[in-house]
């Protein structure tokens, strides 16, 4: 899905005064983060290190876990791949909906794929797939698994290997109690996948990292690309652990928002609204479709949404919105009412 994603303001030849569409921080990239970026501009001048050694030493330390538990990817997708790549030839589960690159890489590497719905992962036999994909929280609705849950389902099936996308963990008011971290030094089979940019509001620079049982990331090492990851999103990755109180989410506040946010769409009648642990959510249109709308918003209010309809198991009533400040959902909320007068 190469242009089928969030967030393509680039794409559509107006201004966009308020992005609903792409799952970033709301505040943005800080003031902190412009300066350090300025002043260490100069490290693109020389390679960057092989494997982004630092940066895996650092990590390591935050979660409590050794360095051979840990690769750093050019942004969490790049993760997508490099794992599928080295199960090539594989059968892969994923349960939908959910982030279309999961599909992508396993196509891309030859895997025979299953689709499942999410709402049945409790009863599903994993026996018949060599990995399932899962995202938590999930994209597109924000739905949180408990960690419990997928460790049940890890130690069920020894011989599945389950990939589980964190990418959103820090948008939830319980990031450490449900990460699958916690579990890596007892299941051997979990594959863990993080971003560090949606929490910095820095996707441009492309940073995410693995965690994993040291025998996989051993095969995933062996077929890394060299200097994959690029000298200024290693740099800034650094100085955000070396810093990290500083970029904290008031993770209340944002799901406080999102819920008054959501509650006030819902009352409109113009759209049902899935049940959220994150600071994004699915809406689906009671009449119209969502590229209209989305049309509609851009020219009109140079507002931008996420049309999900392309999400396997969605539809053409789907959309999805990232919660950003209480001015900018009310500007929202008051233009999607005008647009339901005018279909």
């Amino acid at each position: 899905m190469l242009f089928g994603h969030g967030d393509d303001a680039y794409l559509q030849g107006k201004n966009i005064e308020h992005n609903f569409s792409s799952n970033v921080v709301r505040s943005g990239i800080s003031q902190q983060m412009v300066n350090f970026l300025k002043d260490n501009i100069g490290c693109v001048e020389n390679y960057p290190e092989v494997v982004a050694e630092s940066l895996v030493e650092r990590i390591a330390k935050f979660h409590n876990v050794q360095s051979y538990n840990i690769i750093v990817t050019s942004g969490a997708t790049a993760a997508f791949y490099l794992i599928a790549q080295l199960f090539r030839d594989h059968t892969s589960t994923i349960f939908t909906p959910s982030f279309a690159e999961y599909e992508d890489a396993c196509r891309t590497n030859n895997h025979s794929m299953l689709f499942r719905e999410r709402s049945k992962i409790k009863d599903y036999s994993c026996s018949f797939s060599d990995l399932v994909w899962i995202c938590n929280p999930n994209n597109p609705d924000g739905e949180l698994l408990k960690s419990g849950l997928l460790a049940t389902l890890a130690t069920n099936y020894p011989e599945t290997i389950f990939v589980i996308d964190e990418a959103y963990i820090e948008f939830t008011s319980s990031a450490e109690s449900e990460s699958m971290i916690q579990y890596l030094s007892t299941l051997s089979n979990v594959i863990i996948v993080r971003s560090l940019t949606k929490n910095l509001a820095i996707p441009g620079l492309r940073l995410g990292y693995i965690v994993a049982p040291e025998t996989i990331i051993t095969q995933l090492i062996s077929i890394l690309q060299p200097w994959s990851v690029n000298a200024l999103a290693i740099a800034a990755g650094n100085f955000y652990f070396d810093n990290k109180s500083n970029f904290n989410i008031n993770i209340d506040s944002l799901l406080n928002d999102t819920k008054l946010f959501s509650e006030q769409l819902m009352q409109t009648g113009i759209c049902n609204i899935s049940q959220s642990s994150s600071s994004f959510f699915l809406a689906e249109l009671v009449k119209g479709d969502s590229e209209s709308l989305k049309k509609y918003l851009i020219d009109e209010h140079g507002i931008l949404i996420r049309n999900a309809s392309n999400f396997r198991g969605l539809n053409e009533k789907c959309f999805r919105l990232a919660t950003q400040s209480v001015e900018q959902n009310q500007k929202l909320v008051n233009a999607v009412k005008q647009w339901s007068c005018l279909i």
